[in-house]
């Protein structure tokens, strides 16, 4: 069945779009799809569901909230989403370099994106070579503090004046 096809039972909407028909109820719902036509099992959906489901989906791959795809959903026409859900077999990002390029648009594909590499953080004074780790430090119920070890000399020291203070706040809390 292609986009083209109209009047689908939900079993078959959620057959060609690869989306529950739960969750397609939810859509509903949440104001993603509009109600069907008819009721019950008379209920009939058109190529206009199919394309947002589609659309939905291309953009769940990329991360967007619901919330965020129901706002680019209500600023395009029918033909739009359409338009866009067809070319939805494109491939979805696996990286979050992938992810970034996507964001940026085609204009990025050329472009230096060397700020999004990932990079190695040095701690001030500690050679690279020598293995980290993060420590968790409980300040209260619902308070942490994370420091990656090991720190140089003077970070240390400002931990431990860091510390010192919040003892002063937090008198009840775990510190060490």
């Amino acid at each position: 069945m292609s986009l083209e096809e109209d009047d689908l039972t939900l079993a078959r909407l959620a057959d060609q779009s690869g989306v529950s028909e739960r969750t397609i109820r939810y859509y509903i719902q949440f104001g993603l799809l509009p109600a069907p036509e008819g009721a019950g099992p008379r209920s009939r959906y058109g190529r206009s569901h199919l394309g947002r489901l589609r659309l939905i989906r291309m953009l769940q791959d990329r991360h967007l909230p619901l919330s965020a795809i129901r706002k680019v959903l209500a600023r395009r026409s029918e033909r739009e989403i359409a338009r866009i859900a067809e070319s939805s077999g494109r491939k979805a990002p696996t990286s979050a370099l992938d992810y970034v390029r996507s964001l940026l648009g085609s204009d990025a594909e050329g472009a230096s994106l060397s700020m999004f590499a990932p990079r190695p953080v040095e701690p001030h004074g500690v050679e690279m070579d020598t293995r980290s780790h993060w420590e968790r430090i409980r300040l209260a119920a619902d308070i942490e503090l994370h420091v990656r070890r090991p720190l140089s000399k003077p970070d240390n020291r400002r931990l431990e004046e860091l510390l010192r203070r919040i003892r002063e706040l937090f008198p009840e809390g775990d510190i060490r």
